[in-house]
């Protein structure tokens, strides 16, 4: 475990039980959301493009949530408030490379999915992710607290997602 320290607000930075990193849970979870979209968007090529619109949004906002997921850990592996406040530090941090090739893709893999399908599709499902990815981490991998507000926000998340592939057309 990498002992953070207690400086670190903003944001909701500081895991609330501990201010530790978990980096089993953290490569686990981080291979799952990988795992996941590839095999998500393999399925919608196959599939002759089906949900192309909500695959590509789910992966970019997989990529965005998890870039979140690693800033953060580089803010409690570097323990300050702003990354980019020690630079050659930043530049030792392993974590701060993973945070900004992810969100590189994210950048990538959304302006992709706005030029492939609707922007209508897109954005919830970016959003989305974008969202749930970094609260499940979180939880998994700097022991941070779930609340009630937050389960209604993933039941709602949830939900809008399922409402959007079930009416959403096979072009998307």
């Amino acid at each position: 475990y990498f002992d953070g320290f207690a400086g670190v607000a903003s944001y909701g930075m500081a895991a609330a039980a501990g201010k530790k990193i978990d980096v089993g849970n953290m490569v686990v979870f981080s291979a799952v959301v990988g795992i996941v979209s590839v095999a998500a968007a393999v399925w919608s090529i196959r599939g002759g493009y089906r949900f192309f619109g909500i695959v590509l949004g789910s992966i970019s906002g997989f990529c965005g949530g998890i870039s979140v997921f690693y800033q953060k850990a580089a803010m409690l592996h570097c323990r300050c408030a702003d990354i980019f406040e020690d630079i050659p530090g930043a530049l030792r941090n392993p974590y701060f490379y993973l945070f900004a090739l992810t969100g590189i893709g994210d950048f990538v893999v959304t302006q992709y999915a706005l030029t492939k399908s609707k922007a209508v599709t897109v954005v919830p499902c970016y959003q989305s992710w974008y969202m749930l990815v970094p609260l499940v981490g979180g939880i998994l991998t700097y022991y941070e607290r779930f609340n009630v507000v937050q389960a209604a926000g993933v039941a709602l998340l949830t939900g809008g997602i399922v409402l959007l592939s079930v009416y959403v057309s096979k072009n998307e």
